[in-house]
């Protein structure tokens, strides 16, 4: 009897586990969707960022409503050099973006550091290109790393978070 005991103590517990790790596992899962949809909708303020003069590499303070444009789809997208995905993102982006005029695409740039970035690259790309080092941008907006991004129109409303990679079909 003590045998069959520790046989089903041990069944009993091994089952208790895989309940546990599943409901752990699928609780993230509803948790990235859950991030998604509770910036959606949300008005961002109109805050005052650092656009980087992509020349000269000067900083000027401005506010973020300032480019923001209507009649466009505002994609604000955060991404550092130091993510290899990120960088790999942009060369799909310049690609997807190249014949399309109603697009107005926002770089935020997250904890990097700007003189390691060649923005002759990124010329073509992005309409400005906002630093970010401090993480306060991204705080304002819900990102919480890269590459993340966020479609919103002129008034700052979010319409759409996308966390992760942007697929082309994502941008309309």
């Amino acid at each position: 009897m003590s045998r069959n005991y520790k046989i089903l103590a041990t069944t009993i517990f091994i089952l208790l586990i895989f309940i546990f790790f599943s409901y752990v596992l699928f609780n993230k899962i509803d948790e990235k969707k859950s991030d998604e949809e509770f910036s959606k909708g949300r008005v961002i303020g109109n805050l005052e960022v650092s656009v980087i003069d992509s020349e000269n590499n000067k900083i000027k303070k401005d506010k973020i409503y300032n480019y923001l444009k209507d009649n466009k789809t505002n994609i604000i997208h955060f991404w550092a050099s130091w993510c290899s995905t990120c960088v790999k993102e942009n060369v799909s982006l310049k690609e997807y973006i190249k014949n399309k005029k109603d697009i107005n695409l926002i770089s935020v740039i997250f904890k990097d550091d700007i003189s390691s970035i060649d923005f002759k690259n990124l010329k073509n790309l992005y309409n400005i290109n906002i630093d970010d080092s401090n993480g306060f941008v991204a705080l304002e907006f819900g990102a919480s790393g890269v590459p993340e991004s966020f479609i919103v129109d002129s008034n700052g409303k979010i319409l759409k978070h996308i966390i992760g990679n942007i697929s082309n079909g994502e941008l309309s």
